[in-house]
């Protein structure tokens, strides 16, 4: 449909190259929002688009993180990220 309409446009002079591209660009972006808004179940059965799902899993993976960072202090382990840190900025 997007490439019918992107040439229908074109061949009447609607849209040079440029804003084709730019317009088809746009329509993805659009097309890409629409499918992280779309509604799933999680596995206790509660609906939630997407993007909160993915949101969720990523905030769970970060409070993890900082879990096992205190646990590695408190055993005198310096945390992998810090001595990255350390090691870049040095």
């Amino acid at each position: 449909m997007l490439l019918t309409l992107r040439r229908s446009l074109r061949r009447m002079g609607c849209l040079s190259s440029c804003e084709v591209v730019w317009t088809r660009q746009k329509l993805q972006f659009v097309t890409a929002a629409k499918v992280w808004q779309q509604k799933m179940k999680r596995f206790d059965g509660k609906e939630i688009t997407k993007f909160d799902f993915l949101n969720f899993g990523i905030a769970h993976e970060m409070y993890h993180r900082g879990q096992l960072t205190v646990y590695e202090r408190l055993l005198g382990v310096e945390p992998a990220l810090t001595q990255y840190f350390n090691k870049r900025f040095d």
